[in-house]
This record gives C-alpha cells, sequence and structure tokens, in this order.
C-alpha cells in the first residue's frame, strides 16, 4: 500500500501525469490532492471530501463545480 498526501501540487502538468501513470502499476496508492483537474488515470477509483462528506466522484474533475 502507497499513501501519498498531496505529492502532485508543486508538479507541473506534465509530471503529474508521469507520477500518475507510474503509481497506477504500484498496487493499492491513497492519493490525496487539492487540485481540482487532474490527468486522467486510468482504473483509478476517485473520492470526493468536501464538507465532511465523502462522495464517489467521476474521475480526474475531482472538485469542479457544477
Amino acid at each position: 500500500m502507497l499513501l501519498l498526501d498531496d505529492a502532485l501540487s508543486e508538479l507541473d502538468p506534465d509530471v503529474q501525469g508521469r507520477v500518475l501513470r507510474h503509481v497506477a502499476r504500484s498496487g493499492q496508492v491513497f492519493l490525496t490532492t487539492a487540485e481540482p483537474g487532474l490527468p486522467e488515470a486510468g482504473g483509478a477509483a476517485w473520492w470526493d471530501v468536501n464538507g465532511g462528506i465523502v462522495a464517489e466522484s467521476m474521475g480526474a474533475a475531482v472538485g469542479r463545480t457544477a
């Protein structure tokens, strides 16, 4: 199990994508981020935590507003 806390915030989008592709092959990974939009990471389950409410999200659009 790999735990990454806000590991992408200081990286440019290309590097974020490379990191996500690499960790996708690393088994079970928990990644927290405050980034509103991340590169697509196939096979990932996304969860949005907002105001203490946890809800399944539809992918890399985590944090998008309606």
